[in-house]
């Protein structure tokens, strides 16, 4: 992919001119195009951030209607005598309960869409932020493309797990050399 360096655009490959606004692309760029090619990519990560905040705000919202939710599901049950005693039963009837399936509905909707939001706009932020570092480190508008968070999240693991195994056996090697010693 390339960017074209008026609008930033992304393009495919291969194309000549921005469809957006009729720039002829150039893969290299010169030093006073990078800044405000970044600068551009820059307010479009920011415009992103943004939404991700929105999501995460959507997220507290809604966990925190799904909770007292849950409390007045709790309050909507009534005590009633029987012949074998007290009984709970759940009354449809009481506010508590229309206010458990408010909370639970807005709460759950909420907890969704936030939780995409922010997904959707962390993603495109991070491909951003990746092509921003590719565009300063070759002044040049062509990208490769970022690779796959669960790449990023495998190698990461691979290495934790890597040194792991190396800190269990530099202790116990330490333990044998002391049973050695001793």
């Amino acid at each position: 992919m390339i960017y074209c360096h008026k609008c930033a655009k992304k393009v495919k490959d291969g194309v000549s001119v921005c469809p957006i606004c009729a720039e002829t692309i150039v893969p290299e760029l010169r030093d006073d195009e990078v800044r405000p090619l970044v600068q551009t990519l820059h307010k479009r990560s920011n415009y992103y951030r943004n939404w991700i905040d929105r999501g995460l705000s959507y997220i507290v919202i809604g966990s925190t209607l799904l909770i007292i939710g849950v409390i007045f599901y709790f309050l909507s049950f009534q005590s009633i005598n029987t012949e074998e005693g007290q009984t709970l039963v759940l009354n449809k009837g009481t506010s508590e309960f229309w206010v458990f399936m408010v909370g639970v509905i807005s709460g759950g909707t909420l907890l969704v869409v936030g939780s995409f939001l922010a997904i959707f706009f962390a993603l495109k932020r991070r491909i951003i932020r990746y092509d921003v570092e590719a565009i300063r480190a070759h002044k040049s508008s062509h990208v490769d493309k970022a690779p796959s968070l669960f790449v990023v999240w495998g190698k990461a693991i691979h290495k934790f797990f890597k040194e792991l195994v190396w800190k269990i056996k530099r202790r116990s090697h330490k333990a044998k050399d002391n049973k050695v010693s001793s």
